[in-house]
């Protein structure tokens, strides 16, 4: 027992400085460098890209959710086995090797975490490439030059001391309250039982006929269909002309479900709230005289979806029309959102379906 309390110190101050170190490193130092590299301008994208405090405020938020979670465990528990492996590589009695030695296990250990635990998608192969590459780098220069602290403080240093026991404890205060949210936020939530929404939307274009639906291309097979019902209600209101599916994408809510459509043929860069339903489905249509709801009697709720405009950047070329929900917690922020349309420039004014025999859904 005397022995393995000695041993705390090192194994915990090794394991803390693999954290400070890699995790804190990989989304202050490398991550961020991707991006500015990603996002050089260039005369192909030239729109204002993302400043270097912009993309460090964005990394460091996810640097501190991180802390907030379980996941910084598995930091924890690599920098315990990078300590470990150092006491059993002293055994050598070659330093240089054990040093090449325990910077290849931390290299190792550094890019399996950043490739099975990625913060964000990747973008491309060669995002993953030289993400692995900046981290295994700092893996390894860690591992090389902890080696000889290791071999100092092991069995010669002393228990936790008041500063160790204050930072655990302000990184387990900060953990609870992260945690305690997140159970209020998911509480909150189910207690409003607003459904999650399967949101499938098409763009329409005029056409002499009955409204339709025709498929885009080949691979218009993989998304949703207009329903039958939804069909014989827009043409009983006397709607023609052609649907074309833009994509599906599903927004958050309880575990009972709703379907949405949304039919939109012009892009609009004021914010449209539409009702969430408070069960069945619905479908939602821009007209010449509003937005018109199917059925017009279903029952909503007074949360709603929120559509609003994003405007050309370093990520796309062409302004999108993006959704939002409220779920209890207000609606989060655009950049968060899901992707529904993309116009082109003289989409702003394409004409717009007219529906003389259906009152606008209120809004």
């Amino acid at each position: 027992m005397h022995v393995v309390r000695k041993n705390h110190r090192g194994a915990y101050r090794t394991a803390l400085g693999y954290v400070l170190v890699i995790m804190a490193g990989t989304f202050l130092l490398v991550l961020p460098a991707f991006t500015l590299l990603a996002n050089t301008p260039d005369r192909f994208h030239p729109y204002a890209h993302p400043s270097l405090l912009t993309i460090l405020g964005f990394h460091v938020k996810l640097l501190l959710r991180l802390f907030g979670s379980l996941l910084v465990l598995i930091w924890l528990f690599a920098g315990v086995l990078i300590y470990i492996c150092a006491l059993l590589l002293q055994k050598l009695k070659i330093p240089l090797l054990s040093r090449l030695i325990l910077a290849t296990v931390s290299a190792y250990l550094s890019c399996k975490i950043v490739f099975f635990l990625a913060p964000v998608g990747w973008p491309s192969l060669g995002a993953v490439y030289f993400t692995i590459l900046g981290v295994g780098f700092l893996g390894a220069a860690f591992g090389f030059f902890v080696f000889p602290r290791i071999c100092e403080e092991s069995f010669q240093t002393g228990p936790l001391g008041r500063g160790h026991w204050v930072l655990l404890s302000v990184w387990a205060l900060y953990l609870v309250s992260a945690y305690g949210y997140t159970a209020y936020a998911v509480l909150k939530v189910r207690t409003m039982n607003d459904p999650s929404i399967d949101l499938v939307f098409f763009k329409w274009s005029p056409a002499e006929g009955e409204v339709r639906e025709e498929p885009m291309g080949k691979f218009d097979t993989v998304f949703p269909k207009m329903r039958d019902l939804e069909i014989q209600e827009l043409r009983a209101a006397g709607l023609t002309g052609i649907l074309h599916c833009w994509g599906n994408n599903t927004l958050p809510g309880s575990l009972q479900r709703s379907r949405v459509v949304l039919i939109m043929s012009r892009g609009v860069r004021e914010t449209v709230d539409l009702p969430k339903p408070a069960s069945g489905d619905m479908l939602y249509i821009q007209t010449d005289q509003g937005w018109k709801a199917f059925p017009a009697s279903a029952p909503t709720v007074a949360r709603s979806m929120r559509l609003t405009i994003d405007e050309p950047n370093q990520h796309h070329s062409f302004p999108d029309t993006i959704v939002t929900t409220d779920v209890g917690l207000g609606y989060p922020k655009p950049e968060y959102g899901l992707n529904t349309f993309s116009w082109q420039p003289e989409e702003f004014q394409a004409p717009l379906p007219s529906l003389p025999t259906q009152p606008p859904s209120p809004n």
